[in-house]
């Protein structure tokens, strides 16, 4: 099932940025991933459909995204230690709607 696949390639994702757990190590002064990153995020991720893109950041987060180009939607989340930032934007011809944080 192409759904399972989707959340199994994820998981094994998310699992790999253990690896990231030292300053720099994307060579642009990256904050180190925390554990309590990876389990945050492996746990929602888990609760997640359509399975999101995964991708580490520099700032000791991991964010998930979705978009829909044919909708015109994208939606961003920023799972940190402490908090959950997102970021949503939809464009409707001439108009432009987000939701954001900072």
């Amino acid at each position: 099932m192409a759904f399972n696949k989707g959340l199994e390639e994820s998981i094994k994702r998310i699992e790999h940025y253990r690896e990231f757990n030292k300053p720099n190590w994307n060579g642009y002064d990256a904050e180190p991933i925390s554990e309590k990153v990876i389990l945050k995020a492996l746990d929602l991720v888990k609760q997640m459909y359509p399975v999101p893109d995964v991708t580490p950041t520099g700032r000791n987060s991991i964010q998930f995204e979705w978009e829909v180009e044919a909708l015109h939607l994208y939606l961003e989340m920023e799972i940190y230690e402490d908090k959950i930032e997102m970021f949503n934007q939809a464009n409707y011809g001439e108009i432009n709607a987000y939701i954001g944080g900072e």
